[in-house]
Parts: C-alpha cells; sequence; structure tokens
C-alpha cells in the first residue's frame, strides 16, 4: 500500500489528520515516522502521545540522523563532522602551498562550501568532468578567478581520493553509503511528512526507503496552492520525483482550513516586542480553552538578533520555549572571553584585560577582588596609559592567573599544541558557560585539533574563527 495525501497550505490541525489515518489503518505503534527536523518530531510525539496514551512512541527520525544509525549499525566505513572535513580541507591546501590572494584558513572555509554544494547537487566522482568541462568553456573576465575555482576542484578531488584511503565519508555522502544497506531493512510501516524539498543527493535514498517499505504513507503539499515561482523552482520537481517513485494511490484531503488573521503591531524595542508577543499569546489562550502552549509558533525576521531576548522574556514569564534554529559558536557569548587572552597577549591593553576579569564565565576569577582591582587601575593609569610592564609588576591573584596562562601562549605552535594552549587556559580559570551543551560541544570541537602542522597565533584565532562558524547548538 502506498498512499500520498496532498494537503491544502492552510490546511488546520494536520497532525491530527494525520493521526487519524494511523489509527485507521491500524499502525501503532508499528511505523517508523521520518520528517524534516527536530522540532517537528517533538510535536508529532507530543500530539501522538496525547492521542495514544497506551502505546508505546514509535520510531522516529529525520532523513540524515535515520542514515547515519544505519551506517553506524552497518558500515565499516568513518563518518566525519564538518569540523573534521575542514581541518582535512585545510592540510590539503597547506601542502600545496599555491599562491592565492586568500588565507589557507579562509580558502578553506570557501572550498568546504564549494565541495558541499557539489555533493548536495550530486557532481562527485565521474560526474566532476562536468564541472571542469563548465571552468573550461567560461568567459572568464579575471584570470585569477579562474585559477581560484580551478584550485578548489584540485582540492576536491585530493580530498575526495583522500577520504576513499582513509576509508571515511563526509555528511553529504551518508545518503548514497546508506542505499545498501536500506534494502535490509524491510520495514513494514513508514510515514514520510514535513519534506518538502528533496535535494539530488538524497534522492537514491528516498526512493529505496520507498520501495523497500510495505505500506507508506506520504504527507505533502497539494502544488497548485503554492505560488507559481515556488512551484516551478521546488515543489512541481519534488512531487514529480515523487510521483515516479511508485504507483500511489493519491488522495487530495478536503477539511476545514484556517482563516488567516493579519494584524499589525508596533513596538519601540525588540524588549517589548518580545513581551508583547506574550501578551498577545496569553489573550489568545484565556479566549480558546482548546489549545495550549505548544500550539503556538513565533517566527522573527532574525533569529540571532532575537533569540537572547526570546529565551530571556520567556523563561520571566515561566512559558517554555523551543528556539529552532540553532545558532553557530561564534555568536556564542561565553567562547569570546576565551579568544580574549590571545588579544590580550599582543596588546597588553587595559580594556582586554577588564573583559577577561569580568566575564562571568571564568569561575576562578575573584569578583569582588576585580571590582577592586579595576577601580584602582582606573585611576592610577588613566592619565599614563597601561603597559606590559604594568601588568607584569602587579602582585595579584587574579593577575597571576592569567600570567599562568600567556606563559603557555607561542607565537608559533602546531595545532595540537594550540589545542593544549585553550585547555590549560579553560582549566586554569575555571571556564564553564551558561549551559553544559556549550561545553560539552566546545571540547568535542577542541578533541578534533590534532594535525601537526604549524600555526602562527592569528593563523590559529583566523582557523578557531572558521571552525566555531561549523558548530550550531540546537535547542
Amino acid at each position: 500500500m502506498k498512499k500520498l495525501f496532498l494537503y491544502p497550505l492552510n490546511f488546520k490541525d494536520k497532525t491530527s489528520f494525520l493521526l487519524s489515518q494511523i489509527e485507521k489503518l491500524n499502525f501503532t505503534p508499528n511505523f517508523v515516522y521520518f520528517t524534516s527536523n527536530f522540532c517537528k518530531i517533538q510535536d508529532f510525539k507530543y500530539h501522538y502521545y496525547e492521542q495514544f496514551k497506551n502505546t508505546i512512541l514509535p520510531s522516529t527520525y529525520t532523513l540524515k540522523s535515520f542514515a547515519l544509525n544505519i551506517l553506524e549499525e552497518n558500515s565499516p566505513k568513518k563518518v566525519i563532522s564538518d569540523i573534521e572535513k575542514y581541518l582535512l580541507i585545510l592540510e590539503i591546501v597547506k601542502k600545496k602551498k599555491k599562491k592565492i590572494t586568500y588565507t589557507d584558513e579562509g580558502i578553506s572555509k570557501v572550498i568546504h562550501n564549494f565541495i558541499k554544494e557539489l555533493k548536495i547537487s550530486s557532481l562527485k566522482g565521474e560526474k566532476i568532468s562536468i564541472v571542469k568541462k563548465a571552468i573550461s568553456d567560461f568567459p572568464w573576465k579575471y584570470e585569477e578567478n579562474r585559477k581560484n575555482i580551478e584550485f578548489a576542484v584540485e582540492v576536491f578531488e585530493e580530498y575526495e581520493n583522500l577520504l576513499l584511503r582513509k576509508n571515511m565519508i563526509d555528511l553529504e555522502d551518508i545518503y548514497e553509503e546508506g542505499v545498501e544497506y536500506l534494502l535490509n531493512k524491510n520495514l513494514e510501516n513508514i510515514i514520510i511528512e514535513n519534506i518538502i524539498e528533496i535535494p539530488p543527493y538524497q534522492k537514491e535514498f528516498i526512493k529505496t526507503l520507498i520501495n523497500s517499505s510495505k505500506n507508506v504513507l506520504i504527507f505533502y503539499y497539494n502544488p497548485s496552492y503554492f505560488p507559481i515561482d515556488v512551484q516551478e523552482l521546488i515543489i512541481n520537481e519534488t512531487f514529480t520525483f515523487l510521483k515516479k517513485i511508485s504507483d500511489w494511490e493519491i488522495i487530495e484531503v478536503e477539511g476545514e482550513k484556517y482563516n488567516t488573521e493579519i494584524s499589525c503591531f508596533n513596538f519601540p524595542t525588540k524588549e517589548e516586542e518580545v513581551k508583547g508577543i506574550i501578551d498577545l499569546m496569553m489573550e489568545e489562550l484565556k479566549k480558546n480553552s482548546e489549545i495550549g502552549i505548544n500550539d503556538f509558533m513565533v517566527t522573527c525576521p532574525d533569529m540571532l538578533n532575537y533569540r537572547n531576548y526570546i529565551k530571556r522574556i520567556f523563561l520571566r514569564f515561566n512559558i517554555p520555549v523551543e528556539i529552532i534554529p540553532g545558532y553557530s559558536f561564534i555568536f556564542e557569548p561565553s567562547i569570546s572571553p576565551l579568544l580574549e587572552f590571545f588579544t590580550f597577549s599582543d596588546t597588553y591593553d587595559w580594556n582586554s584585560l577588564m573583559n577577561i576579569l569580568f566575564s562571568p564565565y571564568f569561575l576562578k576569577i575573584d569578583k569582588e577582588k576585580t571590582f577592586m582591582f579595576s577601580k584602582l587601575t582606573r585611576e592610577k593609569y588613566e592619565n599614563i596609559g597601561f603597559s606590559k610592564d604594568d601588568f607584569l609588576k602587579i602582585n595579584d591573584s587574579n593577575i597571576e592567573i592569567i600570567k599562568e596562562c600567556l606563559k603557555k601562549i607561542e607565537e608559533k605552535m602546531s595545532l595540537k599544541e594550540w589545542k593544549e594552549v585553550l585547555k590549560e587556559i579553560i582549566e586554569k580559570t575555571g571556564w564553564i558557560p551558561s549551559e553544559s551543551s556549550i561545553k560539552f560541544e566546545f571540547e568535542k570541537l577542541l578533541d578534533k585539533l590534532n594535525s601537526s602542522f604549524i600555526l602562527r597565533k592569528e593563523e590559529f584565532i583566523n582557523l578557531l574563527t572558521k571552525l566555531l562558524e561549523l558548530v550550531e547548538i540546537e535547542e
């Protein structure tokens, strides 16, 4: 049995309808549920439990987590993270020693993204000749640009050969690698929901998943409800692909739709805006006893700029909140004080020193002494300036901690040695970020810094910055 349900875009209670089909076909709890993200999984589990309290929860996955699970059980190959991928690329770039206008760390990040896009488009292996021909045929205005892209392709090919030699794959390879193991899964019942776009590198995986399963329910949106441009760019291609996989029973779902009401509000600050949103939610909860907190979704124009306000103010009102997507480490405030040590080792700037001393994440630095030290030094050095000699003459327990950390920092070291320096700073300062998951993920990042190539201090900071951009914390 293969059924493809097509929702209207504003269909009301989609999850309730999905659960009614599960009950009608007697799937509970013997099915596997696939969706696009973990937020949707949590929503599905919540509603499933509400309706089927006497049954166990079904297995639930995103496509990525399912593919990784299959490989962990079956494949001898190691799946490398984006951080490991970047470090492998950087090592290749450094060995090639080509004269390019970018730093090694910068061009490695660009090539990292370039490789990701090629693999998502399934342009790898023999297909790389298509890319080479496109480069050759393109009328380049600047010769340097052509050389840079040719260099990126060279690195890509060497990177692929390196993965092959070391029996490794990256996160863009997991779907292709997982196909052969899917055939042995023989899943009885599967449900796929909320997967709108299927990029080329996932298509064979999804096709095999559907064909190797006995009963399949897919809940998709009716293409006719989308604007023409969205249909042409995304929906039509995905829908056509799905239809070709099997002989589907296509069911166009009709039912109650949401009547959208649009109201505009103006707030003087982001803080007032978030409080205003909470007030509107509370009003709606009073008016409608059938809904709960889980029925609200708030979207922001820029989550990175809103997330701290949302987190703090929702907590103040005791309202549980999940913020999607996560944020990269580069925006994590507890990381920057660690990097401040490297800045201070160059400048011995008083403001840089204060950034370290007043950081709330260094538990071994006495804050009472810091306030006294700040007052005394500000008065003493306000007119004459603060220098390295002044710093070295200071006899203070907090300053001694910083001096011990600075002794470890040299102008040039191997990547592995730089890692040890950071670990020493973390240990000597008692660095504890606001959440345990941040410390865990940061230490995981550090554990991957085992290469022996030599980096100057500024090169290491540049490298670390690029790596921080690759680590995302999901809440």
